[in-house]
């Protein structure tokens, strides 16, 4: 009985250690798979300055979206951990009535919207979801027509104090674009 016993304890140790070493395998592939499609490799990287709603300055380095192929990939495909660090800035040739889904998107955004002048329109968090999801699907964007949207992590215009109430992107930065 003692030994019965003995072999169980061993069984559920053994168990226990395997199922460890899979998580551990797998928290390690995600973590390394973050892969990038050929639309985020197409984006160019620039620094741009906004100004928060109290006029301070805020330097962002953001992937610059400003062909019909960057824009159409934004954020698709790409892994939360990608999300989480890096901002696009979507350029438009002129100021235009835009929509943005979140389909294929791995993790929830936060985007400004922005007059031609740099004013923001909006700020506006977009939910992600996949394949399975059943209904309508949200589109995001606001009433008016705009030149420029910033897609960032949730969270990274409210830190920053940029808001419709006195926020923008300061057009001039855009001159090395």
């Amino acid at each position: 009985m003692l030994r019965k016993r003995r072999i169980g304890l061993a069984v559920a140790a053994a168990t226990a250690i395997i199922i460890v070493v899979i998580a551990y395998m797998v928290a390690a592939k995600s973590a390394s798979a973050c892969r990038y499609t050929a639309g985020w490799k197409a984006m160019r990287e620039a620094d741009v300055e906004l100004l928060d709603d109290n006029g301070k300055a805020v330097a962002v380095h953001v992937r610059v979206a400003d062909d019909a192929g960057t824009r159409a990939t934004g954020f698709q495909h790409i892994c939360p951990s990608a999300i989480d660090t890096n901002q696009i800035l979507f350029v438009f040739p002129q100021a235009r009535m835009v929509r943005f889904h979140m389909h294929n998107v791995h993790a929830a955004l936060d985007i400004a919207f922005f007059h031609s002048n740099g004013a923001v329109i909006s700020v506006t968090r977009m939910e992600p979801y996949g394949p399975e999801a059943e209904g309508p699907r949200p589109l995001y964007g606001p009433a008016v027509p705009v030149r420029y949207a910033l897609e960032a992590a949730p969270g990274f215009f409210a830190a920053r104090n940029i808001s419709a109430r006195g926020g923008r992107l300061q057009i001039d930065s855009l001159n090395t674009l």
